[in-house]
């Protein structure tokens, strides 16, 4: 799954070239009117299926594995708008996909007597790979 996939001003890189990104508010009504969804907070509602996230000049539907419906209102900085496709609707493709995914860094630490593997997770720029250099 290589490329990328043009979705309005966002150019996108695999693996949105193999599931369907549909844009608008018409579309996002249709992917919410087919969900029977129960809040989970102020921001995200959900069913076995379908994970919507609103805020106040965006919504984003994950329909499965098999779209990512997205309205942007203006005034949307771009950068929000690319962390929760690459970050939130991945996360969720994965999770619907049967795959766990965590955004952090992993360093195997050999010793004399097999070894230890540490995990820290975290957002980008938490201080992951500064904290692994003090272990």
């Amino acid at each position: 799954m290589s490329g990328s996939v043009g979705v309005g001003r966002f150019v996108l890189p695999a693996p949105f070239d193999q599931v369907p990104v549909r844009v608008g508010p018409e579309a996002v009504a249709a992917a919410v009117d087919a969900a029977s969804l129960h809040a989970i907070n102020e921001f995200v509602s959900a069913d076995d299926d379908t994970v919507v996230f609103r805020a106040d000049l965006i919504t984003l539907v994950v329909q499965g594995t098999g779209a990512v419906t997205i309205d942007v209102r203006p005034g949307v900085h771009d950068d929000l708008v690319a962390a929760l496709l690459y970050g939130y609707a991945m996360r969720v493709l994965f999770l619907h996909a049967g795959v766990f995914s965590m955004h952090g860094s992993l360093v195997r630490v050999a010793t004399d007597v097999g070894g230890r593997t540490v995990a820290i997770a975290g957002h980008s720029g938490a201080g992951k790979s500064l904290s692994l250099i003090h272990i």
